[in-house]
Order: C-alpha cells, then structure tokens, then sequence
C-alpha cells in the first residue's frame, strides 16, 4: 500500500513538473545578425539570418529577444542570443493602429522590431498582457505564439490573397528573390497564353472541320489532313511555349 501510495505521489510530481516547464517562458540561443536589434524586439529568420521585423504582418515573424527566460536551451556559442518562441515576454510596441489592450493581438509594424496592435486578419506574434498607451514606444507583456490569427477575413479567398501579397512583400525584400518571383511569374504566362492560344484555336476548327465534312463527304480526306496540320501546329505552339518557360526560369 505504501509503495502505491509512493508511487502516485511520484507521478502527480511528474505531472505538476511537466506542466510548469510548458506553462514556463521557453528560450533558444540563436546568433542574431542584426547589432542593432535589442532586448523586446521581434526577429524575423531571413536568408541573412536574424534580424528585426519591418513588415506588418510579417509572415516570417519567428520570435522575441530577451535578455532572460525560466528555462533556456543554449547552443553552447556564447556570443548566440535567446528568442522566446513560446510563453510570456516583454516586446517592444509602437502605438501605430492606437492604444493596446489586454487581450489584443499584437503584430509586426513598419518601425524596426516593435510590435503594435493587430486590427486585420494575419500573422501575429500573440496576445498583449498588459497595455500601452500613448505616443512614441514602450514595452507590454505578451503571451507568444505566432499563427495567423482571424480578425477581419474568414478562411475564404480573401485569406489566400493576404498571403500570397504577403509572401510577395517578403519576397521584394531580397533583389535575388524579387527576381526569382518575376521569372516565375513570366515563365506561368507564357504557358498560359501558348496553351489558351492552342485550346481557343482548337476548339473553333475542330467543329469547322466536322462541318465541312458533312456538307462535302469526298472532301474528307483533305480535311483530315488539313485538322491534322492544325492539331501539329498547336501541339508545337504548345511544346514553344513550355521550352520558352523552361528558358526563362534558367535564366
């Protein structure tokens, strides 16, 4: 009886354990490109490594610096910072969209690392603790978890669109990316208008060749060959068109 008794006490302590150091503040070391970035700022992971935020609703909001945390994971580099991806942290604001709440989302902003008060449907770095008022810049607590949160759009078409103009504004960021969309972006219309040339093309001679044929049936060879010449010149359209994007995406 005693052992059980034991037992269950050490699986209840197990149990409480686990829930403090999930419920704790968790922290990585990262190396943080960015010299200028400090302590409440929200970094970003960019193709030149950690910086601060610059974008609203950034979609690559990845956490917060701090200077310290309950529980933090280190990568053994002294000179790495810790990021609070997950729990509670004081975050830099700004009061672009006014005054912050208790229980406002907060996101990214125009101004360097600070977060401000999320009034539309996007990514969110989490929900303000505390409140800020005022103008210039400060600090709250904010429970972290960056999602896209729904404030404004439903889970409908409206949504993709943000993304995808999200996604095309972080792209802008980096000159090698923009480029990279564009080709893109070229090689898809090309396809588009070799492949419409040759469906619209095809669609109005085929039932002209077939009507040709019923009003004169000793012709009909000679349609054949002529729809078959139509067809082969639609497939090369089509090939054209496909080569044409290969070569503007190896460019």
């Amino acid at each position: 009886m005693r052992k059980i008794i034991l037992l269950m006490g050490l699986v209840s302590l197990v149990s409480l354990m686990g829930r403090t150091v999930l419920a704790a503040d968790v922290a990585s070391t990262y190396k943080v490109a960015d010299n200028q970035a400090v302590f409440g700022d929200i970094l970003i992971n960019s193709s030149s490594g950690f910086i601060r935020t610059k974008i609203p609703y950034d979609n690559s909001l990845f956490g917060v610096l701090v200077e310290t945390s309950s529980l933090i994971f280190r990568s053994g580099d002294p000179a790495d910072k810790p990021v609070v991806q997950s729990g509670t942290a004081i975050v830099n604001v700004v009061a672009t969209n006014g005054d912050i709440k208790n229980g406002d989302y907060i996101t990214s902003s125009e101004t360097l690392g600070k977060g401000m008060k999320a009034t539309r449907s996007g990514y969110v770095l989490g929900v303000a603790l505390s409140e800020f008022s005022g103008s210039g810049d400060g600090q709250i607590s904010v429970a972290v978890r960056v999602e896209y949160a729904e404030l404004t759009t439903t889970r409908n078409a409206n949504r993709l669109l943000e993304l995808l103009g999200s996604s095309f504004l972080t792209n802008v960021k980096d000159p090698e990316k923009f480029g990279q969309v564009v080709r893109y972006i070229t090689a898809g219309l090309v396809l588009l208008v070799s492949f419409g040339f040759g469906f619209i093309t095809f669609s109005r001679s085929l039932p002209r060749g077939i009507e040709a044929i019923g009003r004169n049936p000793l012709a009909k060879n000679t349609i054949y060959l002529s729809m078959a010449i139509n067809v082969g010149l639609i497939a090369i359209v089509g090939i054209m068109g496909i080569v044409g994007a290969l070569l503007i995406l190896r460019i």
